[in-house]
């Protein structure tokens, strides 16, 4: 073996040297540069964008992979980049001429298919004309703004759009793109209403921003302690003082301040003065300096956006009346106008999604037809499309089924239309289908229920009951594992036990689980059942797998809790409505999809814009929402699509180096379309989930009608038999004169209650409960009824109704049959208050003597009536029904007069609570507050003797206490008794906070509000069970959120130490203070279940969310110092929560409770017919014959000036011009501004002189041209000389002077004339006419939630020390700040700041001095903001959407609709050719040729001759002697006929069918006398003629 060092040469020649050690250290160090050098050479480039090699790709490819040295050599060289840029050139080249060809076949612009017609293609054409601006601009060497080629990838949705999930987001996108046009009247008033707010916040605000409480210079000279630390010569003229403070006037002669926040003096010996030349607040972005500041303003409040700051600031530089310019601006705006565009939007989006769905069914049908046409099974298809249709058997033909069990193996395109019917149909369906495809000779596996051989447990096990146990069994287990994770903590000593019980848990689950798939055979019918309870088996055996693996590993949580879905479906009570809601989910998810595919692509567009322009050169940290990487732009954009700091990323915006304006332009359509369109979607979809379809509503109103039928006839024949049967016990009753004329009426629960009453029929007491379970027919049908404006015959009345002589509802009942005879032979069936038919109905006095009838049942009045032995009519022992006291104390009770004082009384209690101060503090007040208490005390306790001896205090037929609004009464009758005496400390706040509850006894006098209350009764079950489910999903992510973050959010004050070891001792912080350290838990955190829920009902609230999250990003582990973005992935927590709590949770929460609103008021259970002619009747009964003005006649000049007048005012062109001259004259208005000077102030002077003679002629025109009473019959034309008048009054004002204020509000409020001479306006204005009594009603029942609320926060946290967020502008010293508190915290908007400041404690306040602690209440601070915020901001509030969508949406789809209000207003056109005077009837001759004009649609075309007479005849039943036919009830009758029956409800439509056979046989009768009598007379006229002639 030869040496290693020494090698044998061939040939013999010498051996090779060995170099030496310093020769090879010299190559080694060689050789590693020129690969070093060469390294370096390839690992960086500077082509392109440039970039360097370095690290481990992907994690495990390092720097040393040829094949990544070689793709990086590729992808970063010259040529490449010589290739991208073809590449681009190519793309715009290639885009340009697609572009130039379609515009050469369609057209550019013109006609309805050209080019930019279609949206997609107006896309494409600005991504390509911006493309070369921008190229091109690069050539120039100038900086791109932005690009909008992302933008183009809406186009790769146009192209998958025949994929399933996608052509869904595109038939979203399509609907949401055909309903916004039809809402351009919303729009158009919504913007004439911000415009009006606009004009009045430049004018009234306009510089008021720029105030601030400052220090001159010369009090920093002139102060020894400046002199000494700083040169006061290089001082400025002024300084604003630390924190910023806004005033009122600014520094005057005196040195005070006339209005608004007045500057604190002799603070630190410097006097502070007002200054007013100061940026505006927010980098000078919020002000009303000018028009288009003041409309940004505008739009943060409406959105709800710390619009409660602008208030406060407002409030601090005017005058505190300021703050009911933006109260009334947030009620109109955001809750009234902001919801009725909500509202219109769902409707119309709901219909045309319909549409769409039905065009979609129809298209999948037709193709489903050709597929199995182009098959040789034919009759196999038609089965299928037969059962997927819900055809009977009989349809499908006669083919010959050949053997059964000879199964044929379909061919391989049948499978799909296999797989359609088991997945459209339903269960007893798709076994019929397979019966149908069995004798069509096709194979079908069937499904075999038993095995051949069963155990004797399977057998035992599968009995009903046993499964019954089973399912229980199983909900308690998932219960009791909910309470055992919900005990879970961070720091828990037991955590090894808590261990093992979820396992032990884990495995009664599997044992549960496989159990059930045992009692299944096959045991795979366990994941495809159809089932109740198989649509949750795959659910829950995921759980419990991943549960499993995650308890065992530890890598995830214990997700078991989802399991509590299982309750909700197993309950009878809620099963059918968890089932819609989880029948919603598929729309829901669509509905995300799309919120998130508008979401990426803005993120992109926030990208190009705004990436790398939020760095501020003022020494500010970058703001964490940013647009720097594509996951800041998306957190930033989730942000702002929940409204939560959207103004100030949009700030941002605008300060950046972008151009300022383009900020608005992309931050605020975003935000409308995501927030104000998107997300209400969630609703409406839900809407459409629960809603009733139409056959199912006929069905409902035929079981209410029929039940209560069936009860009434059941008792009247119960009554009948007691008659016959009881002789001996007719002794033991009394008999006793009736004053109401009645015998009926009900002891025990009221009409609007459900459950167990009494019902006294002729003194005989009949115990019913009502047949309908859980719902109130009764009221339910009553209520149903109150909307067609058709009263409910019989129903049982309140007191005071049944008090009443001769219009009450204690009538005596009688079946109609044959073995009563006795009735009066003229009567007529008619009800009263109907306003269609009218038979006979001449006086009210008919209505006293005459029988009443429904659904059979007759309702003949009576005069005395019978009383059990327990009861007596005597109040008191003394007063009889005769007494003249008693009678006069009813009648007293009853009056108008008597009314209006109680309610003045309660407006007076109202009034101390407003004056009343906290417990301890002087009241200037102190002498009114107790005269009044006394005059309110004294007042009720007499109203309620009077109502004791008019009614009875018990045992009597309607006493005191049968009614809970009495108890109610009484009860606060009490707390003003305990009022009129002293007490000190807490019993005197105990009785102030009691006193707060004066308000309720609104409910018991004014009847709209007790509906009102009645209604929100009847859904608090369902809302109890909603808030049952909304608290199990937040027990849900707040037991995750405990295993993720619990104990990790805390944090030390001193952001350099590491964690809580180092978190001790002392440290100087920024501002040069000495503080202790101290490790600091925040109010949110997550550290125990309990403290987790109420962390994510602040989330849900979406107030200051973004913290949370920001502080779940910046953690980096237990007791350790938060580091930012340490954990950004953290976010997809609260994202996620954002989505299922917020977004879904709560907007399920509202659209059930809308909808079960809708249930208890009976809105719900009318079909679309019944709503068209409810809202049809609405309109109805608003309108008016108008009068015909005539044009004027003669030949003189005044005369043809009127002519010539008359002729102007009516001519097409006047409407147009009046409204090009309001809207220059509101530009104009709008060019006012802060600065502005005395030149531009006289022009404007000057113009509005011009524009208010230009008024002045018109107003002189149309009282030329209609006369004076013509002119003053008109509404418009007297809002319009009002105007003028006051605008001449207050022309030419001086600056800051009374008559430029008081003129300012009618030059504003000319905007609105606009209105008069737009239709759609006009339409919009009708319809919130028709919709302001409702709303009023439930801003009042707001108002006296707010109020009660506002004093008890006055007299509990009144004392509690300020905070971070209370201060001098929040907080609970007097009653009204207390209600502008909770009026803004109702919005959404910094209430869990204010409740956070509220949970205050030892040993930041103190606990008790003297007697008195400013410390706050944790648990009462926590109760009393949640209740507030549930009752006031999710069930209240959407009152306003729940009563708006059944008033403003009717109209808007004028195809859809058989009749709208345009017909109406078509009729009362022509009704005044026929009715020049307007009395409003027309001549019974007239009928038939005006129903001529009028034609279709209200007149139907082609009527049977049989249908004519009809309608004739009921015609004649509405005709009033000597008048004619009335102008509403002849409407409502062609209204009725042009619909049909079907628009009335059922039990109506039963009682007009009646009415209607009495008027055809009285129509009969008078034509027969007619013919008659017209026989007789030509008869006699030819005898008279024939006896002439003899």
């Amino acid at each position: 073996m030869q040496a290693p060092a020494q090698v044998q040469m061939k040939g013999g020649t010498e051996r090779k040297k060995r170099p030496s050690a310093a020769k090879t250290k010299y190559s080694f160090i060689k050789v590693m540069k020129r690969s070093l050098k060469s390294l370096q050479k390839n690992s960086y480039s500077n082509v392109g964008t440039g970039a360097k090699l370095s690290g481990n790709s992907l994690g495990f490819i390092s720097t040393d992979n040829s094949y990544r040295t070689k793709l990086f050599k590729i992808v970063y060289s010259q040529p490449t980049e010589y290739i991208l840029a073809f590449t681009i050139c190519t793309h715009l080249v290639v885009l340009t001429l697609l572009a130039s060809e379609a515009i050469f076949i369609l057209g550019f612009f013109k006609g309805p298919d050209s080019y930019l017609k279609n949206f997609y293609n107006m896309l494409d054409f600005i991504i390509m004309l911006s493309s070369w601006i921008f190229l091109i601009l690069e050539g120039f060497g100038l900086e791109e703004p932005f690009r909008l080629g992302s933008l183009r990838a809406l186009r790769l949705i146009l192209c998958l759009r025949h994929l399933r999930g996608v052509s869904s987001l595109i038939a979203v996108m399509q609907t949401i793109g055909e309903s916004l046009p039809l809402l351009v009247s919303v729009i158009d008033f919504t913007l004439m209403f911000g415009f009006f707010y606009a004009l009045m916040g430049v004018s009234l605000f306009g510089g008021s921003y720029r105030r601030r409480c400052a220090i001159p210079k010369t009090a920093l000279e002139q102060d020894p302690f400046i002199q000494g630390i700083t040169n006061t010569s290089a001082l400025g003229n002024i300084y604003i003082t630390d924190p910023p403070e806004l005033c009122g006037n600014a520094i005057t002669d005196s040195g005070g301040s006339a209005k608004g926040f007045e500057c604190p003096s002799g603070i630190g010996g410097l006097q502070h003065v007002c200054g007013d030349d100061f940026r505006n607040p927010n980098f000078g972005f919020t002000n009303f300096d000018d028009f288009g500041s003041t409309l940004l303003t505008l739009f943060q409040c409406l959105t709800l956006e710390n619009w409660d700051d602008i208030m406060f600031d407002t409030v601090d530089s005017e005058y505190k009346w300021s703050s009911v310019y933006y109260l009334t601006f947030v009620i109109i705006g955001s809750y009234f106008l902001l919801s009725t565009f909500v509202a219109a939007f769902s409707h119309v989006f709901l219909r045309l999604r319909k549409e769409h769905q039905a065009m979609a069914e129809l298209a999948r049908r037709k193709r489903m037809q050709k597929f199995v046409a182009a098959g040789n099974v034919s009759t196999m298809g038609l089965a299928l499309l037969n059962a997927v249709r819900g055809r009977s058997k009989s349809t499908v033909g006669d083919g010959k089924s050949g053997n059964l069990n000879e199964h044929v193996e379909p061919p391989w395109f049948c499978w799909p239309v296999i797989k359609c019917c088991s997945i459209l149909v339903n269960q007893e369906e798709k076994s019929e289908a397979e019966e149908l495809m069995i004798s069509s000779g096709v194979r079908v596996a069937e499904e075999k229920m038993e095995r051949n051989r069963e155990s004797f447990f399977v057998k035992v096990m599968k009995t009903q009951k046993n499964i019954k146990r089973l399912n229980r069994f199983a909900n308690v287990c998932i219960l009791v594992n909910i309470l055992i994770l919900m005990a879970y903590t961070n720091d828990m000593s037991w955590k090894a036990s808590h261990q093992l019980a979820q396992i032990f848990f884990l495995i009664i689950f599997w044992v549960e689980t496989l159990l059930r798939m045992h009692l299944r055979y096959p045991w795979t019918t366990y994941f495809t059942d159809m089932g109740k309870y198989g649509q949750l088996n795959i659910f829950d055996f995921l759980l419990i797998t991943l549960s499993t693996a995650g308890v065992l590993t530890g890598a995830i949580p214990n997700l078991t809790m989802l399991r509590f879905f299982r309750l909700f479906i197993d309950s009878e009570k809620t099963s059918k409505l968890a089932s819609k809601l989880l029948g919603a989910v598929k729309s829901m998810v669509i509905l995300f999809i799309f919120f998130f595919i508008v979401l990426g692509f803005y993120s992109i567009m926030g990208m190009q814009i705004f990436s790398g322009h939020f760095n501020f050169d003022n020494g500010e940290d970058k703001p964490r929402d940013n647009f720097d990487t594509y996951g800041n732009a998306v957190l930033t954009m989730f942000g702002v699509a929940t409204s939560e700091k959207w103004v100030n990323v949009m700030w941002d915006g605008m300060r950046s180096s972008r151009l300022a304006i383009l900020s608005p332009m992309y931050f605020i359509p975003y935000f409308v379309f995501e927030n104000f369109i998107v997300l209400n979607l969630i609703v409406a979809v839900i809407l459409e989930t629960l809603e009733f379809e139409e056959a199912e509503k006929k069905a409902k109103q035929e079981d209410l009608a029929i039940t209560m039928t069936r009860y009434i006839m059941q008792q009247v024949s119960d009554e009948k038999t007691r008659r016959r049967q009881s002789v001996a016990g007719a002794g033991k009753r009394k008999r006793h004169e009736s004053l109401a004329r009645g015998s009926m009426f009900v002891r025990g629960s009221r009409k609007h209650q459900v459950g167990k009453f009494q019902m006294i029929v002729s003194g005989n007491v009949i115990n019913y409960e009502r047949l309908a379970g859980d719902e109130d027919q009764w009221s339910t049908l009553k209520s149903m009824q109150q909307l067609i404006n058709y009263p409910f015959l019989v129903y049982i009345s309140d007191r005071k109704d049944l008090m009443k002589s001769g219009h009450g509802a204690d009538m005596e009942l009688n079946h109609e049959d044959e073995d009563d005879k006795d009735k009066d032979k003229g009567k007529g069936h008619n009800h009263p208050g109907r306003a269609s038919i009218r038979t006979l109905m001449v006086n009210p006095e008919w209505q006293e003597q005459q029988p009443q009838r429904w659904m059979g049942i007759e309702i003949v009045p009576c005069k005395t009536y019978e009383l059990p032995t327990w009861m007596d009519d005597n109040t008191l022992g003394y007063f009889d029904m005769t007494h003249p006291v008693r009678q006069y104390l009813l009648e007293m009770l009853q009056s108008k007069w008597y009314s209006t004082l109680s309610l003045i009384m309660i407006l007076v209690s109202i009034i101390v609570v407003f004056v009343e101060k906290p417990v301890g503090r002087e009241n200037d007040f102190e002498s009114f507050i107790n005269l009044a208490n006394f005059a309110v005390a004294a007042f009720f306790i007499f109203e309620m003797a009077f109502k004791s001896i008019a009614q009875g205090v018990l045992f009597t037929p309607f006493p005191y206490f049968l009614s809970w609004w009495n108890v109610l009464d009484f009860g606060i009758l009490l707390i003003d008794v305990l009022a009129m005496f002293e007490y000190e400390g807490d019993k005197e706040k105990f009785v102030r906070v009691f006193l707060c509850l004066r308000p309720l006894r609104l409910f018991n006098r004014i009847a709209g509000l007790r509906e009102l209350a009645v209604y929100l009764g009847r859904t608090f079950k369902m809302i109890m069970l909603l808030f049952g489910l909304a608290t199990l999903i937040f027990l849900m992510f707040s037991m995750i959120a405990v295993r993720y973050f619990g104990g990790k959010f805390s944090y030390c004050n001193d952001a350099t130490v590491y964690g809580r070891v180092d978190c001790v001792g002392n440290f100087i912080d920024g501002s040069g203070i000495l503080k202790p350290r101290s490790w600091i838990l925040p109010e949110h955190n997550f550290d125990w279940v309990g403290k987790g829920v109420l962390t994510l009902f602040e989330i849900a609230t979406l107030d200051e969310w973004l913290e949370v999250m920001y502080a779940s990003q910046d953690i980096s582990g237990t007791d350790r110092q938060p580091i930012m973005n340490k954990s950004s992935t953290n976010a997809v927590f609260f994202v996620l929560f954002i989505c299922i709590g917020s977004m879904f949770t709560v907007r399920a929460f509202i659209g059930v409770f809308i909808d079960q609103f809708a249930l208890a008021s009976g809105s719900k259970l009318l079909t679309e017919k019944q709503k068209t002619f409810r809202d049809l009747h609405r309109i109805v009964e608003y309108m008016k014959p108008l009068k015909d003005i005539k044009r004027p006649e003669g030949e003189n000049f005044f005369a043809k000036l009127r002519r010539f007048s008359y002729d102007v005012i009516h001519s097409k062109r006047f409407g147009k011009t009046i409204v090009i001259i309001i809207m220059m004259n509101c530009a104009f208005l709008a060019s006012q501004h802060a600065d502005q000077s005395e030149e531009w102030f006289n022009t404007l002077n000057m113009v509005d002189f011009l524009f208010v003679m230009v008024y002045l002629c018109e107003v002189a025109i149309k009282l030329l041209g209609t006369g004076f009473i013509g002119f003053s019959k008109s509404s418009w034309n007297i809002f319009e000389a009002t105007l003028v008048s006051m605008s001449m009054l207050t022309l030419f004002p001086e600056k800051e002077s009374f008559r430029l204020q008081a003129g300012r509000p009618f030059r504003f409020l000319r905007i609105f004339r606009i209105v008069r001479y737009v239709n759609s306006l006009k339409k919009i204005l009708n319809r919130i006419a028709v919709t302001l009594p409702s709303l009023i009603q439930i801003i009042m029942l707001q108002m006296i939630f707010i109020i009660i609320y506002s004093g008890i926060a006055t007299q509990v946290f009144a004392d509690v020390k300020y905070g971070l967020h209370m201060n001098r502008k929040v907080n609970f010293e007097t009653f009204t700040n207390s209600f502008l508190i909770l009026f803004h915290s109702m919005t959404g908007e910094g209430w869990r700041m204010v409740m956070n400041d509220l949970k205050l404690s030892a040993p930041d306040c103190t606990e008790d001095y003297n007697g008195q602690t400013d410390c706050g209440n944790p648990f009462g601070s926590t109760a009393f903001f949640v209740t507030y915020i549930i009752l006031c901001t999710y069930i209240l509030t959407n009152l306003f959407v729940a009563t708006i969508l059944d008033y403003v949406s009717f109209g808007i789809l004028k195809s859809n609709t058989l009749l709208s209000d345009e017909h109406m207003d078509l009729y009362q056109k022509l009704w005044v050719q026929y009715d020049r005077e307007g009395e409003g009837y027309l001549k019974l001759h007239r009928v038939g040729e005006f129903m001529e004009r009028l034609g279709t649609p209200i007149v139907p075309k082609n009527m049977h001759e049989k249908r004519k007479w009809r309608l004739w005849w009921q015609i004649l039943a509405i005709h009033e002697e000597g008048c004619g036919v009335p102008f509403r009830h002849f409407l409502e009758l062609l209204l009725i006929e042009r619909l049909g029956h079907n628009a009335l409800t059922y039990d109506v439509n039963a009682d007009r069918k009646m009415e209607v056979e009495q008027a055809t046989l009285i129509g009969a009768a008078t034509s027969i006398q007619t013919q008659w009598r017209a026989y007789v007379t030509s008869k006699n006229f030819a005898l008279k003629r024939m006896t002439m002639s003899m």
